[in-house]
Formats: C-alpha cells, structure tokens, sequence
C-alpha cells in the first residue's frame, strides 16, 4: 500500500521451463483526495419471518455519489442510482427468512469509481420451534420397484422445543412422513425418508424435504426394471363434512384401490386444508385389491379459520373435499347502568325524560361478528295509546373473541298521563315499565322504576312526617323478643310500612314466606313476623334479617285484567337488614325468648 502520493512501478516477470522470460511494468500515480464515507445502522436483532429497516448514511469526497448496493451474506438485495448527490440517507427493507447469523453490507460508489463500505452482523432468531431442513443424499439411482432412500439433516433453529412432522416428496405429492419430530433448541437430527417406486417409476424425479418451516429439494433416477405396473388410486367413501367447527373432529373413510397390474407398497397420506400431511399409513396391495382407510382425523383449531381442501393421496393420485372451518360467535348482554337525564329524582323520569342505558356486550364465541344490540321497553297493563313492546334504539357493534365493549342506548320516557292505565270504574292502575336489552344470542330484563316508589334503589325509610305523595316508606327494621339467637330458635322481626297513595293499593312483604297485605289509603300497618335460625348456624355467627316489599302484585294485575296475560316478575324494594348474634345454647336458654 503507497502511504506517500507519488507515481510507483509494479513490474512482472514470468520465465517459462525452457527458460525463456517475459517482463511488464505498470505504474501507478498516487493522489491525495477524499473519499467518499459510508456508515450502517440498524438493529442487530431480528425474528425470522419479520422485516427490519437498515439506514445507510453516505457523504461524498471530492467526487459526487453515483450509486449505492445492499448485500445480504454476499448475496444481492438492491442497488439505487444515485445521480450525483454530496450526501445520502438511504433505507432498506430486509426480511429474514429462516433463524441464523446474517451480514448485512452496503456500498456506496463515487463518479470517479472510489467507494466505500460499511457491514454489519445480524442475529436472527425463532421464540418457536423453527426446523431447518437440508437434503444430504440419496442412494440414487434405483431401479422401479427399489426403495429410494433420502437423507437429511434437521436442525431446530428456534427457541422451543418442537413437535413438528417432516414429510418427503415426489413431484409435489408426499410418499414418506416422519410424524413428529422432537428437537431441544439447537439440537440437530440425521434422518432418512423412504420412497417405495414401482414399475413404471423410471425416469428422473424432483424430489423434496419439508418442514413447516423449511423445504430443501434435489433430484433422484429411477432406472427402468422390473414388470407389471402399480397404481393406488384414492377416493372418499364418506367424505368430510363441508363446515366444522374449532374443536370438531372430521374423521372421513378413504378406499385405496390398486388398479395396476402388480404388487406395490405405498404410503397414504391426509394433507389438512394447510397442505400440511396430519395423517399417514403404508398399504400393501396386489393387483385389484382394495383397502377402506378409517384411522384417519383431523381437529381444527380456531387457527384454521377458513376454507381449503381436505385432501388424501397416494404416490399416484389424490381426492380432495372442500372443508370450511368456521367458528361461532355469541354476544352476551347485561345492564351496566340505567342512568335518568333528570338526576335530581330517580322515579319516576319526568314527561320526555331521557333515560340512560348502559350495556356491556361481550362477545364469548371464538368468531369475530357483528349485531344488533337492541333497547325494548315493556308496559303493563296494556293501554290502546302505549303499545305494550316499544323498540327504542339499535346499535350495532362488532367484537373480536372475547372482545368487551359498553354500548349507550336511550330509553325516551313517555308523558306522564301514558303513565296510568284505568279500567272504566273507579279505579286506576299506574303503568310499570320493563326495560330489555338484546342481542341475536341473548337478553337481560330490568325495572328501572315505577310509580309507586323504589326506583330500582328500594323503598325508602320514613324520614319526616309528610313523606312525598304517591310514594311508599317504612320505618328501620326492628328485631323484638330476643337480643341473640340460638341454632333452631326463632326471632320476631317488626317494621310499619305506611302507603301514601290516593288508592288502597297492594304489595307483598317477604322475609321466608310471601305474605300480601292491602293497604288504605294513608294507612300504614306494623308487620311482624317470625323468622327460624338454621339448625347449621354456629355460635358466634351473625343472621342477617332483611325486609324487603315488591313493587307490585302480578297476581293482582293479572285479576283486574287480562286473566291469560302474562305479568313481569315482580320486583323487590328492601326496607333494610338488620343483625342478630347467634349464641351456644348452653343450660342458660339465653335470650331466646319467642321460642
């Protein structure tokens, strides 16, 4: 190398055997000038199958850039003119095929012919099992009717262990199968995959080693020997079903048939709707003889959504049957929240108050779909000017598997006079409303209030002496006749519930049983009744006692009306809970008093 700028001579002289000799000289003139620079950048890592971008920074000496060349372990990738430029920020998308150790280059050229380079080491690797396949040798060339024997070597590139099947093929169609193979990360396996050729096999043949990574393919000769001719034709006696579900097995038969004219042996194999061999047997079979295949099955996961053929095939023909895997989905629905525009009172909504609905729809299938998600509302008893079943609003929405979203539905309230239904005498019914939501797999029904109090919330206690009209309240929960209770004793419970309607109306009060009481107007009536301990219960324990009233009777709406009408469920407002200390009974008969 010249370190100094100057002109220098290299000469050459060759002297042949007869010694004769020959001399040349070339000279070369050194210059100082600048050259151009080049400088890589990009991440060092990469996952196979992914594409990375890599970054070429280039200035140009005392000559502008004229081109630029990517090169991946020798082997090109891009070239781009440049035309001329001082400086250069170029991008390349590189894509790693298989796990490995990469050299990135590039190259940039200057108009007067200098360059310069920069590379770079790659490591690419697999979180999965990644089996690299390469064809080694066969014992070609065999004659028809030997076996052709191939060799390979597997190596796991990846960073699972694997538990893939390695197949061999002749002209595309799969003749051989090793059904798993069980690698550690980086260890590697010698194997050797047989083809059974038969009379009629001569010539030369492209044959392959797969993975479902890799594929290796080379070339084998089958020399003319032998007699008669071997044909193993394949079709389906009871082919698959056209649409499977994830999860459902398809288990077809398949009739093998020799129709040549001598004894052959050839493996059979089911290929998914991937193209991927999940099922294999060697068969024997003499001129004619035919031979059902029942063993064979294929489960689909949610993976193998789509459509693509099911196919079975011998060295020497195929069947196929279109199979669709599809998967379901299932919209679940729920109130999340029933919210009034109106939030200084919760009942009832006043005339064309906007009603809030909250839903959580969530899709439990293992499809993505789209629905309908529906707001009805339900009124009782029926009036001519309030249609009993009203739809308010409809969303659609689409969710992936097990994809949540909350959907706003508005229930528009109707005015207050639709509020009343009367029967021609003298007594009027006040309407109760029944909110559902829907979608196309399933439904959730709510009372968000009614007139008569509770408001979705309970009844409320009486805090005052004028408590609001229309409206009903009762006073704390008391428990009377003892302090604690034993297992299997019994407690009295007592609270006086007051109705301020204009009407008698009626409500059941529960605490075990179902007791309906009728309450004047502005009455009220101190209910008791008497509630068992569970023989279960253990000292030390506490029972809870709570007194709840429903909203409305059923059974009475269902009298004064439409006796064959089916009337919503009735709901419940609590007037509180009170607890008691359940005691060992002891020889003292503590506190027991009501017994």
């Amino acid at each position: 190398m010249a370190d100094e700028v100057g002109t220098y001579e290299a000469t050459v002289t060759v002297t042949d055997d007869e010694g004769r000799t020959d001399t040349d000289t070339l000279y070369v003139h050194v210059e100082a000038r600048d050259l151009p620079e080049a400088l890589l950048s990009g991440p060092g890592t990469a996952i196979a199958g992914e594409s990375r971008i890599y970054t070429l920074f280039g200035n140009a000496g005392d000559a502008l850039l004229s081109s630029a060349l990517w090169t991946l372990n020798g082997e090109y990738q891009e070239s781009e003119d440049l035309g001329g430029q001082s400086s250069v920020s170029l991008k390349e998308k590189i894509t790693f095929e298989k796990p490995g150790e990469y050299r990135l280059n590039g190259t940039l050229a200057d108009e007067a012919g200098f360059q310069a380079q920069d590379s770079m080491n790659i490591t690419v690797w697999s979180p999965t099992a990644h089996l690299l396949v390469t064809l080694t040798d066969t014992n070609s060339p065999v004659n028809e009717s030997e076996v052709l024997e191939v060799d390979a070597t597997v190596e796991n590139l990846g960073q699972a262990k694997s538990d893939q099947p390695v197949w061999l093929t002749r002209e595309g169609n799969v003749v051989d199968v090793i059904p798993g193979m069980e690698l550690r990360p980086g260890e590697t396996a010698d194997v050797t995959l047989e083809w059974q050729t038969d009379p009629g096999d001569a010539g030369t043949h492209d044959i392959g080693v797969h993975s479902l990574n890799d594929t290796d393919s080379g070339e084998a000769v089958v020399t003319p020997g032998g007699g008669g001719d071997v044909f193993f034709a394949v079709g389906y006696t009871s082919p698959p079903p056209s649409t499977v579900a994830p999860g459902e097995t398809v288990q077809p038969t398949v009739e093998v048939t020799n129709t040549g004219t001598a004894t052959g042996t050839q493996t059979v194999v089911m290929l998914d709707i991937h193209g991927t061999p999940v099922e294999s047997t060697e068969m024997t079979l003499s001129p004619g003889e035919s031979r059902k295949v029942t063993t064979f099955s294929w489960t689909p996961t949610v993976s193998d959504l789509g459509t693509g053929d099911l196919v079975v095939q011998s060295e020497d023909d195929e069947a196929s049957a279109e199979v669709t895997v599809q998967g379901s989905t299932h919209f679940d629905v729920e109130f999340a929240s029933v919210v009034p525009t109106n939030t200084s009172k919760i009942t009832p909504p006043g005339p064309h108050d906007w009603i809030n609905v909250t839903v959580n729809v969530t899709n439990t299938g293992d499809t993505p779909g789209k629905q309908d998600i529906r707001l009805t509302r339900t009124v009782w008893p029926p009036k001519p000017t309030l249609p009993r079943e009203q739809k308010d609003e409809v969303q659609n929405v689409t969710l992936d598997p097990g994809e949540s979203t909350e959907v706003e539905l508005l229930w528009w309230s109707p005015r207050t006079s639709d509020l009343q239904s009367c029967d021609g005498e003298t007594k009027c019914y006040l309407i109760y409303t029944q909110l559902g939501i829907h979608s196309e797999d399933d439904e959730e029904y709510k009372m968000p209030y009614d007139r008569g109090g509770g408001g979705g919330g309970g009844n409320p206690p009486c805090t005052g002496p004028n408590p609001p009209p229309d409206s009903w309240c009762g006073t704390p929960v008391t428990l009377f006749s003892a302090s604690e209770i034993e297992a299997g004793d019994s407690v009295g419970v007592s609270v006086k519930i007051y109705n301020h309607y204009a009407s008698t109306e009626w409500r059941g009060v529960n605490i075990k049983s179902h007791h309906v009481s009728s309450y004047g107007p502005g009455s009220y009536k101190n209910w008791q009744a008497k509630l068992e301990a569970d023989d279960s219960a253990q000292p030390g324990q506490k029972i809870k006692v709570c007194v709840t009233m429903e909203s409305w009777a059923g059974s009475h709406l269902r009298s004064n009306y439409d006796p064959k009408a089916k009337a919503p469920a009735a709901r419940k407002g609590s007037f509180g809970c009170s607890t008691i200390p359940v005691v060992d009974g002891g020889d003292d008969g503590g506190g027991g008093g009501g017994r």
